[in-house]
């Protein structure tokens, strides 16, 4: 009886032990850790929101000038178009919660403009970001026709 009560007394020393240690780890607190993430994403700030520049490359199908996103309709076009969505963002918003359709319902997120380019101004602004990015860097997200063009671009910007 003696042995299992200093069993039990040795275990719940340890444990009293390790999660005193385990107080002492720091955490990274969320602020923190979205300035982080920000610093490496060119932004601007417009209020309490920020507002992300994004290239694009489409072969959808365009009705229109294509300076809205609705324009991009989801099927096959003759040609490829290309060029750079500025896309508002409440920071605020964590990647787990990003569902575009609702957000932009209460105008957390936003296309602000799309900007049309020729393939040679579009290839000379995406090598001048690319070389402007702290590892000479570049994402790309391949999305298919089924999807809203708006919505993919705001998920994209996040």
């Amino acid at each position: 009886m003696r042995n299992r009560n200093m069993y039990v007394l040795s275990y719940l020393a340890f444990i009293c032990l390790f999660l005193s240690g385990c107080s002492l780890i720091p955490v990274q607190k969320a602020r923190s850790y979205l300035n982080r993430l920000y610093r490496r994403i060119p932004y601007k700030v417009e209020g309490e929101y920020r507002v992300t520049d994004i290239f694009y490359v489409s072969a959808r199908e365009i009705k229109g000038q294509g300076d809205s996103p609705k324009a991009y309709l989801p099927k096959l076009g003759k040609g490829v178009t290309s060029g750079i969505l500025s896309v508002k963002i409440d920071p605020s918003i964590k990647i787990g919660k990003v569902l575009p359709a609702r957000l932009k319902r209460k105008g957390e997120v936003e296309i602000q403009k799309i900007q049309n380019m020729e393939e040679d101004v579009f290839m000379k602004e995406l090598a001048d970001a690319v070389n402007a990015s702290p590892h000479n860097s570049l994402m790309v997200l391949v999305f298919g026709y089924k999807d809203s063009f708006e919505l993919t671009a705001i998920k994209a910007a996040y």
